[in-house]
């Protein structure tokens, strides 16, 4: 599945992927950067660039029990879920994930050990319902 990402988002991996497939970053005054230089020297660019968006190819962020777990979880919330984010607690060596409902609510469910569960999200990464394939409609309140 490919996903959209800004330049100052991507992983060392998903820069690396970028690499081996020849990606050329086109700027609006029709400049031509290598993103092998652009990881190289990417502090240096202006925010222009490093917003650009590109296309990445990534892996689906949830296992099929995530996702069932997921869909279990926020049913009784149906259409008011707007972004799920997996957020890392550094002290504690734990991540968890926040679901954030329409309104200022949100809430988080129970914290797991680092790296053992949800991989396939990034920290601090706002999902949308869509993006992890969980089909409810959203509304707005």
């Amino acid at each position: 599945m490919k996903m959209k990402f800004k330049l100052e988002e991507l992983t060392a991996e998903q820069m690396d992927a970028l690499i081996k497939e020849g990606y050329v970053i086109e700027t609006a005054n029709g400049d031509k950067i290598p993103m092998d230089e652009y990881k190289k020297y990417r502090r240096w660019f202006n925010h222009e660039i490093s917003s650009t968006l590109v296309d990445v190819e990534v892996l689906d962020p949830l296992s099929p029990q995530e996702r069932d777990y997921l869909n279990k979880v926020i049913a009784p919330f149906k259409g008011r879920v707007t972004r799920i984010y997996k957020q890392k607690y550094t002290r504690l060596r734990t991540e968890g994930i926040w679901v954030e409902v329409s309104g200022k609510d949100s809430f988080r469910l129970p914290r797991f050990h680092e790296g053992t569960q949800f991989i396939g999200m990034l920290c601090g990464k706002g999902y949308s319902l869509e993006e992890l394939g969980i089909n409810y409609p959203t509304t707005k309140e």
